[in-house]
């Protein structure tokens, strides 16, 4: 799937009256149950990717209308790229890797900046998160037959966020001393040999924005 910036650009599409948080913590769709290091939520985060656009129309009726249409847009995002960015990299840390390093393109791009310069822990911190997670909750506790808590979710990935992108260039220090580890999905740098299939995303996400 694409990963937090390509997910609110996206969400910014069709969308500029909602745009502000709300929006773009609804972009995150499902993803933010795999900030949590449980398998219980994780799981729950992959259930989530397989209901269709369909059915969220219907189960997410009762939501603030940013948040709502943010999630709406996750999913349709992920339809349309998530087949090509497979095609490249399915194994798991290798297609993190690649969703990363495409966020890289898309923040120089239109923000102007590196990637790990934002300050995602703030541009996804919203001010209604509890209408939000006891919708969230209630979803998740009449469809699946589960307690877990969304608001917890999101709190820990505010919380990762931040670990990972609050003084990034010092963190890029330590990531270096982390490789010889064998922790090296931190902070990647684009290797040559992906720039072919990361123009190519670039050119399929310019479509799709374009309405093609």
């Amino acid at each position: 799937m694409p990963s937090i910036l390509a997910h609110i650009i996206y969400s910014m599409k069709d969308n500029y009256k909602l745009w502000g948080p709300e929006l773009y913590l609804g972009a995150q769709g499902p993803d933010i149950f795999f900030y949590v290091n449980n398998n219980k939520y994780r799981e729950i985060g992959n259930k989530l990717h397989e209901l269709s656009i369909s059915d969220y129309k219907e189960l997410m009726k009762n939501f603030p209308e940013g948040y709502y249409n943010g999630f709406i847009s996750h999913m349709e995002l992920d339809e349309k790229l998530h087949p090509i960015i497979n095609i490249y990299y399915s194994e798991s840390k290798l297609h993190t890797k690649f969703e990363y390093n495409f966020d890289e393109i898309l923040s120089l791009r239109f923000i102007g900046n590196h990637f790990i310069e934002n300050k995602w822990w703030k541009i996804l911190k919203v001010n209604n998160i509890e209408k939000i997670s006891t919708e969230f909750n209630r979803v998740l506790k009449n469809e699946f037959k589960i307690n877990i808590d969304f608001k917890f979710a999101y709190k820990k990935m505010l919380k990762n966020l931040k670990l990972l992108f609050q003084y990034p260039y010092l963190k890029i220090i330590i990531s270096k001393k982390l490789k010889l580890f064998g922790i090296d999905y931190l902070y990647p740098k684009i290797l040559e040999n992906d720039i072919d299939k990361l123009k190519h995303l670039e050119e399929e996400f310019d479509k799709i924005l374009e309405g093609d």
